[in-house]
């Protein structure tokens, strides 16, 4: 984190180093997230995928609505 290597951190290093700690920790629950979506695990999210995990697989009329904003 010391990136000038002056035994301090100061802010700027600080705010550095929680940035990329945030954006990792970020992706992650990203991957995760999509990892749940993706059932099949084919690396894309279709809207029966979507329909399943919000448990609307009995209802067309919002399996069609989910097309439609994915579309």
């Amino acid at each position: 984190m010391d990136l000038d290597g002056n035994g301090y951190i100061d802010y700027t290093e600080f705010v550095a180093a929680t940035m990329d700690l945030a954006k990792l920790t970020e992706d992650k629950k990203l991957a995760s997230a999509f990892k749940l979506f993706d059932k099949d695990g084919s690396g894309t999210i279709s809207p029966d995928e979507i329909a399943e995990v919000l448990g609307l697989t009995e209802n067309a009329q919002m399996n069609e609505n989910l097309k439609m904003i994915i579309e």
